[in-house]
C-alpha cells in the first residue's frame, strides 16, 4: 500500500481533486465536517482495491473466496471482521490524522436485514 501523503489545498477542492481520478476506477472520497460547518476537517481520496468485499443473493465473497451468506448478523460483521483484518495498513500512522486504513465501500438498505426484524416487501429481489 502507497504510504498516504498530504496535497496542498490552495488550488484544488476534495471533489475537483476527485473528479481528477476518474480514470481509476475503483475510487473514493471522504469528507469530514465537524459543527455543521461548510469546510471538512479530513479530506480522503482513494483509489484502487486491495480487497474486494462482495455480499449477495449468492454468498459472501472475500477476496476469491466465496462463502455461504451468513445466517445471522454476527455472521456477517464476522466475516467484515476477517476482511479488515486482511486490508493493508499504511505504517507508520500520521499523528493527529484518525483514519489510517480500512475497508470503504456501501451498503444496501436490506443490510440491515441481518441485525432488525423487518417486514418482507413483495417483489422481485434486486441484484
Amino acid at each position: 500500500m502507497k504510504q498516504p501523503f498530504d496535497i496542498p489545498g490552495d488550488l484544488d477542492t476534495p471533489v475537483s481533486a476527485f473528479m481528477k481520478l476518474a480514470g481509476f476506477a475503483p475510487h473514493f472520497l471522504l469528507e469530514s465536517v465537524e459543527g455543521g460547518e461548510r469546510v471538512g476537517r479530513y479530506s480522503f481520496i482513494g483509489f484502487g482495491d486491495a480487497l474486494t468485499v462482495r455480499l449477495d443473493r449468492d454468498g459472501l465473497t472475500i477476496g476469491t473466496e466465496r462463502r455461504p451468506v451468513p445466517r445471522t448478523g454476527a455472521e456477517l460483521l464476522g466475516g467484515l471482521r476477517e476482511a479488515l483484518s486482511r486490508t493493508p495498513t499504511p505504517e507508520p500512522g500520521i499523528p493527529g490524522v484518525p483514519l489510517a486504513g480500512g475497508i470503504v465501500g456501501y451498503a444496501a438498505y436490506d443490510v440491515v436485514r441481518f441485525f432488525e426484524r423487518l417486514p418482507t416487501a413483495a417483489g422481485k429481489e434486486p441484484d
